[in-house]
């Protein structure tokens, strides 16, 4: 990422991170996300009734499940990142003023 580390007048150490850079790479993250598809198997197989298509559709549910529930963990991690980028950019504004 784009942080950078140096000495402050202080004598400790200061880091940068440029929120607008920041900010782009979690929209492109978000984009990307969003991109990602796995569609659920179409319901068009009739009456065949198939042991092993009746368990390849249950694998396919579940994959898709966990599929669905991965995108929303990634969702809530970049949320919850962009919040506390926030915070620490408010943090450091107050302290400037």
């Amino acid at each position: 990422m784009f942080v950078t580390f140096n000495k402050s007048s202080s004598g400790g150490k200061e880091i940068k991170l440029p929120f607008y850079l920041f900010k782009s790479q979690l929209d492109q993250a978000i984009w990307r996300l969003n991109q990602l598809k796995f569609p659920k198997p179409d319901d068009n197989y009739g009456r065949n009734q198939l042991n092993f298509t009746k368990e390849w559709l249950e694998r396919e549910e579940s994959i898709h499940q966990l599929f669905t529930q991965y995108k929303e963990i990634v969702r809530s991690n970049i949320d919850d990142t962009e919040r506390s980028v926030k915070k620490l950019k408010e943090q450091d504004e107050s302290m400037i003023r």
